[in-house]
């Protein structure tokens, strides 16, 4: 016996235990598909954060490479980002051949304001990471 629904016909059984048998294959069917899903967000979730480990590499090289063509004697700041995509500060000081990697941008600022000022006894003029 088919069912009438709306402008087609339905394949829906009417037998009581047919119909609880297709039922359970469509949770089961749904459940997969779930599972499917879910393993392709954590496939795209690890080839994103891959994907930028590797161009926040390419950056940090690419960054170094202008620095050493680089004559001034002016300190040299670029950022970079972690994995979570937060920006981290770095800069480097060829006077002194002193840098600091990876640091908030109110540490960088404390680092280059204590090559400025020359104190030896500032916590941040001596940071070499």
């Amino acid at each position: 016996m088919k069912w009438q629904l709306g402008h087609g016909q339905s394949e829906f059984p009417a037998n009581p235990q047919q119909r609880f048998q297709s039922e359970s294959q469509s949770r089961l069917n749904w459940h997969q598909n779930r599972h499917h899903v879910e393993t392709l967000e954590r496939i795209f979730q690890r080839t994103a954060t891959a994907k930028r480990n590797w161009n926040t590499r390419l950056n940090g090289l690419w960054e170094r490479a202008i620095a050493a063509l680089d004559v001034s004697d002016e300190p040299r700041v670029w950022r970079s980002r972690d994995e979570h995509g937060d920006v981290l500060w770095n800069a480097y000081d060829p006077k002194t051949g002193k840098s600091v990697n990876c640091v908030s941008e109110a540490d960088l600022r404390v680092w280059l304001e204590a090559r400025y000022s020359q104190t030896p006894s500032s916590p941040m003029s001596n940071l070499t990471v």
